[in-house]
């Protein structure tokens, strides 16, 4: 069986001259981050049972229609889970249906991303994995992947 595609990257934001980032303006991005995401319940929840089921249900859904206009959209995107990590930390995991048509095809494809923020003398780094989804195991993965970058990443920042 063919891997599931995936990527990953990190970005190092500096705020310039308006000073460094704090850990104020790290719980200012997260309480950004919650409210985006206040309407939608987390998938991530204590019924391992329910949440796979809705994972496989994500999966089946997936499918080619016929479209007359060519675009891209991302439908609403579903929470897996939002942590906060440290006081200058924290991370997303969540699951997007990207749509795009052309010549009157619609083509669907899921991922799971996660994405992490951390903060280290006065700058943000964002991490990022997004992976194709196609298991439920390739949300774990993600989970367990952005999660371990996080720390690898937070460590490396502080010895240094």
């Amino acid at each position: 069986m063919e891997k599931p595609k995936e990527s990953a990257f990190a970005i190092t934001l500096s705020q310039g001259a308006s000073g460094p980032f704090t850990v104020a303006g790290v719980d200012q991005l997260y309480a950004a981050t919650e409210r985006q995401w206040k309407n939608v319940a987390s998938l991530w929840n204590k019924d391992k049972t329910a949440y796979e089921q809705r994972v496989r249900k994500l999966i089946q859904e997936a499918s080619s229609s016929a479209s007359g206009r060519a675009s891209m959209s991302i439908e609403q995107p579903v929470l897996v889970s939002i942590r906060r990590i440290s006081p200058g930390s924290y991370m997303v995991v969540s699951i997007r249906r990207r749509k795009i048509s052309k010549d009157g095809t619609v083509f669907s494809f899921d991922t799971v991303d996660g994405d992490a923020i951390i903060l280290s003398d006065g700058k943000l780094t964002r991490l990022t994995i997004q992976r194709q989804l196609r298991g439920q195991g390739d949300v774990d993965a993600v989970k367990i992947g952005i999660s371990d970058w996080l720390q690898k990443t937070s460590k490396a920042l502080l010895a240094n």
